[in-house]
């Protein structure tokens, strides 16, 4: 939110000046260009990051290919290269949800969006993981869906704690009745200091 209201400021003090007109630009200008270079350089970052990963994942597996000694019996499982794709596709696809939220001003549900994208990720990889040691071992037990299940569960704690905790009325309501009661917190603290020095006041009173 701060972060919005700053871009918006900015925006609002160079909306009415000449950007042709270097010398008179104000200082916002500046930080606001600042911003947006940033934005251009994380979003060409993407892009040159996921060039290579084609480039470079096509490589391995043309080679994988290649490499196979037995093409009669190759199968879908043979294909090592799958590693590399989702290993790297990981780290592709956490890059891709950092710069694709950039928009989303609440950090929260940046970190919650991004967090949830690469859970799905992860959740993808954990199928083809289940099959492919189920190949290996000659199992037939499926464990995946458990896990997707677990995973949701966690997910929608998560986004009710996010969600739930950006209403402002609500937050703001909540405030309120905390510092009600630390008010009356005050106040019996108050009454009971009172009474004490009534008491004391009385004691002296009968002694004397």
């Amino acid at each position: 939110m701060a972060k919005r209201k700053l871009i918006k400021r900015l925006v609002d003090e160079i909306d009415h000046d000449d950007p042709e007109d270097e010398e008179n630009l104000p200082l916002e200008y500046y930080e606001l260009k600042e911003l947006a270079k940033t934005r251009v350089l994380l979003k060409g970052s993407l892009k040159v990051h996921a060039i290579i990963y084609l480039f470079i994942n096509v490589f391995i597996a043309i080679i994988n290919l290649f490499a196979v000694s037995t093409p009669a019996n190759f199968g879908f499982y043979d294909l090592w290269c799958i590693w590399a794709i989702l290993g790297w596709g990981l780290i592709l696809w956490a890059h891709a949800a950092i710069v694709l939220t950039i928009n989303i001003m609440n950090l929260e549900q940046r970190i919650f969006s991004i967090t949830i994208s690469i859970g799905g990720y992860i959740l993808g990889f954990l199928v083809y993981v289940n099959y492919y040691v189920n190949h290996i071992t000659e199992s037939s037990m499926i464990w995946w869906p458990w896990v997707t299940v677990g995973g949701i569960l966690i997910a929608a704690a998560y986004a009710y704690i996010v969600f739930e905790n950006d209403d402002t009325s609500k937050m703001e309501r909540r405030i309120g009745i905390e510092i009600e009661k630390m008010k009356m917190e005050e106040k019996l603290k108050q009454g009971k200091l009172e009474a004490k020095k009534e008491r004391k006041e009385k004691n002296i009173d009968k002694e004397d």
